[in-house]
C-alpha cells in the first residue's frame, strides 16, 4: 500500500492502524475480506484526497 505522503497527520494513519490490527489474525477466510476492506479504505482516501 502507499504510504500517506500526502497529508500525513490526517486520517491516513487512522486506516493504517485499523489495517495493522486487521493484518495481526492471519485467517485463510478473512483474507478476501481484508483485501476487500483495503481496497475501499484506500478508495476512501482518493476521494478524500481529491
Amino acid at each position: 500500500m502507499v504510504s500517506g505522503s500526502v497529508n500525513p497527520a490526517g486520517p491516513v494513519t487512522v486506516v493504517q492502524a485499523e489495517n495493522a490490527r486487521k493484518t495481526r489474525k492471519p485467517k485463510g477466510k478473512n483474507r478476501r475480506k481484508k483485501c476487500e476492506d483495503m481496497k475501499d479504505s484506500f478508495q476512501e482516501k482518493i476521494t478524500r484526497t481529491l
